[in-house]
């Protein structure tokens, strides 16, 4: 199998970093992004989408912002049909604001993306969710694995 590039075109004119994008069951992508990288402070990620195959895509349906003083967002998408879920984390890097502490905050969408659930706090010690990682589910059980990485220094905070 050989890969070309049909077509190459800019999506966002703004820095931008971790992309991650998803298919629904209609059929449009959902585009996730951050506009800076590395949760650093001022991070935000946004969420487009496009209804004709990346040929156009709408203004940012989605925006979220670190509720933290410092720190910022690393967050990924996964669409399974038309649930879509964005895992995501919040914090700092721990050499940079070594005071901050790290949550993990997935939300769902049962519409293909088009509305979201409130970030929900998992408990327990979290490094960091993979900004290019995807949420499976299992067959079997129904069950989703959120990827996620991390260190002693971060998680013995």
């Amino acid at each position: 199998m050989q890969f070309r590039i049909d077509q190459r075109m800019e999506i966002c004119s703004q820095m931008s970093q971790t992309p991650s994008l998803g298919r629904t069951r209609q059929g449009d992508l959902l585009l996730l992004y951050a506009n800076y990288p590395d949760c650093m402070a001022g991070c935000r990620m946004f969420l487009i989408r496009s209804t004709n195959q990346g040929q156009t895509w709408s203004r940012p349906q989605l925006e979220l912002t670190s509720t933290l003083d410092k720190g910022g967002i690393e967050a990924t998408l996964s669409v399974l049909d038309d649930l879509a879920f964005i895992g995501y984390l919040e914090g700092s890097d721990l050499n940079r604001q070594p005071e901050n502490p790290r949550f993990c905050k997935p939300l769902r969408s049962e519409d293909g993306g088009r509305s979201w659930s409130s970030p929900q706090l998992l408990e327990g010690d979290w490094g960091s969710i993979m900004p290019d990682a995807k949420i499976i589910r299992l067959r079997d059980s129904g069950r989703l694995l959120l990827p996620a990485w991390g260190f002693k220094g971060w998680l013995d905070r």
